[in-house]
């Protein structure tokens, strides 16, 4: 460095000479480069000592040069031995002034790069540099540079999404009828809601043939307080027994109407709103028992509890007690139960029933020579089950014609008496 060099200058008892000619005591030769300039310590050109010189032009006098003690080795001639010289003394507070500053700056460097480690994420070293670190003045430290932090953009602000507008509040309730039948059976299902406004509901079910009254009733509140009202058991087989001259033959066919008299939006009048249904057709489901006694059907064994569709069919899927399981019209859920206890998988089987037919009728058209088969479930009667009472049997099915699952609860009490025995 350059204070390196220039001490080194100093160590040596004078000037460096550009073309470096010395005397034989190794001092400058004064002719070669002109007078020497003034030196540092004040004293008169040509002598770092401030003595006159013997002989600024020639050698020194003859006298044998005697190094001066180690002591005295930077003293300049004429200075008490063991005096340090004030220039010097000024560069070594220099340079402890430089030392301790540069410590200074390192300390609060380092102190400043823990804290951007601590705070943020990492960043790249910056690229080191060939040129000197500049010193900064004794008693002083440089200040770090604050670093420019990048400020984020704004995020632009969305727009509000629209409020969705609410549905209007109307008086006009909500209807929704069902109407089925399993063979001569025939069930209907009225369902309201949004009631506030009704002032009053009738429900009717007529013949079509002869256009007679099978069933009517004007419903009240607490009918529909639940959200339906689930008609009574209507049969076309006791109908037709009723009224058999008027029907002159033809069998007979349900129809229901729904009607719901209402407030209308003004509040100044009175709205009426109807729904018309016909009978949709329904696989329905009986339960009997076969009598030990009872042995005319060779597909049926005695002492026997038989679940059997209405219709001639096989294509259906007997499943016990696991309602979740019907998932479509084919498949049948039942349970079977006597005081509590259930029947297990081991207590029943599947059987086709078959019926030969030399002649039959369907619709009043006779057909000859057919074979029904239809599926049904045996369960001969369980030792936990006694020999006469009344078993409770639940069928789960659901309708073709809603797609809903509906549920018929059976009580079959046994023995059966029959009236012509």
């Amino acid at each position: 460095m350059p204070i390196r060099l220039k001490r080194a200058a100093q160590e040596s008892g004078g000037l460096l000479t550009a073309s470096g000619a010395a005397d034989e005591h190794g001092r400058p030769l004064a002719d070669e480069f002109g007078p020497a300039p003034a030196n540092e310590f004040g004293g008169p050109p040509g002598n770092e000592s401030g003595v006159p010189p013997e002989n600024e032009t020639g050698a020194p006098s003859a006298r044998d040069y005697v190094n001066p003690p180690e002591s005295m080795e930077f003293t300049p001639p004429g200075s008490t031995a063991g005096q340090e010289r004030t220039g010097s003394r000024r560069r070594r507070l220099k340079r402890l002034c430089y030392a301790v500053a540069a410590l200074a700056l390192l300390y609060v460097m380092w102190n400043s790069r823990g804290e951007e480690r601590t705070e943020g994420p990492l960043s790249p070293a910056p690229a080191e540099s060939t040129e000197p670190a500049p010193i900064a003045a004794p008693g002083t430290a440089e200040e770090p540079k604050a670093e420019a932090t990048a400020v984020p953009a704004p995020a632009e602000t969305e727009a509000p999404a629209a409020t969705p507008e609410p549905t209007p509040v109307t008086k006009e309730p909500e209807l929704e009828a069902l109407f089925f039948h399993f063979s001569h059976e025939h069930h209907g299902v009225v369902q309201l809601d949004n009631t506030a406004a009704v002032h009053s509901v009738r429900v009717l079910v007529r013949e079509t043939h002869t256009d007679a009254v099978v069933y009517e009733k004007y419903l009240e509140p607490e009918d529909y307080a639940e959200g339906s009202f689930e008609l009574p058991e209507l049969s076309t087989g006791d109908f037709y027994m009723e009224h058999m001259e008027e029907l002159d033959g033809a069998w007979p066919s349900f129809e229901m109407k729904v009607s719901v008299w209402y407030e209308n939006e003004a509040g100044d009048g009175e709205e009426l709103k109807e729904q018309t249904l016909k009978a949709a057709y329904e696989l329905g489901f009986g339960v009997s028992y076969y009598r030990p006694q009872d042995d005319w059907d060779e597909d049926i064994p005695t002492d026997c509890f038989v679940i059997m569709p209405w219709e001639e069919t096989n294509e259906i899927r007997f499943v016990l007690n696991d309602p979740e399981a019907v998932t479509d019209p084919s498949v049948i859920s039942f349970d079977f139960t006597y005081g509590g206890r259930h029947l297990s998988k081991s207590e029943y089987s599947e059987a086709i029933d078959y019926e030969f037919y030399d002649t039959y009728f369907d619709g009043f058209v006779e057909r000859k020579d057919y074979t029904a088969e239809t599926k049904i479930v045996l369960i001969p009667r369980p030792d936990w089950v006694p020999e006469s009472g009344t078993v409770h049997v639940t069928i789960t099915q659901m309708l073709e014609s809603t797609g809903e699952l509906y549920t018929s609860e059976i009580d079959c009490e046994f023995p059966p008496v029959y009236d012509w025995e």
